[in-house]
């Protein structure tokens, strides 16, 4: 056995050297350390390796890459209480999720609900964890080890298993991960499991990390947003992601946000600090201009005072400066509340009452069709009012 040091295991070509010169035909590393390696670029010895990866949630890009071109590509979980892997699975190129896989010797694994009944096969559960690798407990915390380690009564006698936190679901006899219970929000109604955005994120072929989370951007606006590092170009990239999530998310789960990171930040010892992540952007654009539609004036160069009126909400509720006329509300950062306040105020400044469901789908010109032209005789706004003044300034009286 041979051991990389830390400073190995930052340096990917020390690490690389380390791998050659041992000439080991199995390594054990974090997701971390293997995107190190495989950016390094120096994959001859790869074919030789059979690669044991855990300590964190395997993206599924970087799962692709090396199931590819390694021996083989082992995907390992276990929480240090269960000392320490409790399931894995092989990794193959043409998986498009990565598993945990099924028990190993002497581990039960159970996806228990919140009164510790078991769940059948597909739905969402806490994973508990029996067998010989369950620890003790917490040295010097009781009150801890009380909480996290019981008795298991799917067996009797001495048996315990251990609450690990992370949830998951059994598909066809596999486990899969879902997040943590801790990384679990409530967002305008909806539970969401941040953990099921990610790894639908994960799934797209440009990118390699992405963590989800819940930003306040009012007192009563949070939205949902996606932080990604991927390849390519930035735009185009968040564009083609916006519409791969959209293709696999129920539309609650959709972040408002997607924002491109060259790297995440990390702890010490290598895992996603959500704590460190930036501020996002105000408002993303990721929308300016959809596939196979040609470039739109922005705000400045729109001519339609319906338009500019529109545009005008947009940009104060959700806080994005350029707007286009083929942007889309969610696509700029709305959702479904700040969408309920937006057509509230169209209400009350026009008279003109827009459908929901034309706010979250259509488009700024589509909307702006279906108030009344300057100077149409349609019920007029309050003297003062910014539609007024628009309809003013274009002759409309």
């Amino acid at each position: 056995m041979v051991i990389a040091t830390d400073e190995e295991q930052h340096d990917p070509n020390r690490m690389w050297d380390l791998i050659e010169r041992s000439g080991c035909n199995v390594l054990q590393v974090t997701p971390s350390v293997l995107r190190l390696l495989q950016d390094a670029g120096r994959d001859r010895a790869l074919d030789q390796l059979r690669l044991f990866v855990g300590g964190e949630a395997l993206p599924s890009a970087l799962a692709r890459n090396m199931a590819g071109r390694c021996r083989e590509l082992w995907n390992l979980y276990g929480p240090t209480e269960t000392t320490i892997w409790s399931s894995l699975a092989r990794i193959r190129p043409d998986l498009d999720t990565v598993p945990l896989g099924k028990p190993i010797a002497n581990t039960r694994i159970y996806v228990l609900d919140a009164q510790g009944r078991p769940l059948p096969p597909g739905v969402i559960g806490e994973i508990w964890i029996g067998g010989d690798g369950v620890a003790a407990g917490y040295l010097f915390q009781p009150e801890l080890t009380a909480e996290r380690f019981v008795d298991d009564p799917f067996v009797g006698g001495t048996a315990r298993m251990y609450r690990s936190g992370d949830l998951g679901a059994w598909r066809h006899g596999v486990l899969h991960f879902h997040g943590r219970v801790d990384h679990q929000v409530k967002l305008r109604g909806f539970r969401i499991e941040l953990g099921d955005i990610e790894a639908a994120a994960d799934s797209h072929p440009a990118v390699h990390e992405s963590v989800a989370g819940v930003r306040r951007f009012g007192d009563n606006d949070l939205r949902m947003v996606l932080y990604v590092v991927m390849d390519g170009d930035v735009e185009a990239g968040a564009r083609e992601l916006r519409e791969h999530l959209r293709q696999r998310l129920p539309g609650y789960m959709l972040p408002q946000h997607i924002e491109t990171l060259a790297q995440l930040p990390k702890t010490p010892n290598g895992k996603i600090d959500r704590k460190q992540l930036p501020e996002p952007v105000a408002a993303a654009v990721v929308a300016q201009q959809r596939p196979g539609r040609q470039a739109e004036p922005a705000t400045d160069a729109m001519s339609d005072a319906r338009e500019l009126y529109l545009a005008g909400l947009w940009r104060e509720l959700i806080g994005v400066e350029e707007i286009r006329r083929n942007d889309n509300f969610l696509d700029l950062g709305g959702h479904s509340m700040l969408a309920v306040e937006f057509a509230s105020r169209v209400r009350k400044e026009t008279g003109v009452s827009l459908r929901l469901l034309n706010v979250v789908t259509g488009t700024l010109a589509s909307l702006a069709v279906e108030l009344p032209e300057a100077g149409a005789g349609s019920p007029r706004p309050a003297e003062g009012s910014l539609w007024s003044r628009l309809r003013k300034r274009l002759g409309g009286g």
